[in-house]
């Protein structure tokens, strides 16, 4: 289904919408070029869809996956809710698990400090 809302035209599909280009009409657009869209868009990634990181491998104390994600404010590394931003003079691309472990400790000492 194509159609114009709020936010411009639009393409549906199986409850899921899709941004419809500029240089295509939605009066214009016929199945192809629509089945085509919505193949591009699932191949590019949708806003709705965000990669999960590269994982580093399983924290020593709790077995739970480690990763290093990019984030709106910069790199960081996660584990489990706890979020410790990369320095800027660490590449996050060569980060192990072993420098990825002492920024989470600091990280989780400093929430702690905060909630006393």
């Amino acid at each position: 289904k194509a159609g114009v809302g709020r936010y411009g035209a639009y393409l549906l599909m199986d409850g899921k919408f899709t941004t419809l280009p500029a240089d295509d009409h939605v009066l214009d657009i016929g199945l192809n070029r629509a089945v085509t869209v919505l193949i591009e868009q699932t191949q590019k990634g949708d806003k709705g869809s965000k990669p999960s990181g590269r994982s580093l491998g399983k924290h020593p104390e709790d077995q739970k996956p480690v990763t290093v994600k990019n984030g709106r404010y910069g790199p960081y590394v996660q584990h489990s809710k706890v979020n410790a931003t990369i320095p800027k003079d660490q590449d996050p691309e060569n980060i192990t698990l072993e420098a990825a472990l002492p920024l989470l400790a600091a990280r989780l000492g400093k929430m702690a400090a905060k909630k006393k």
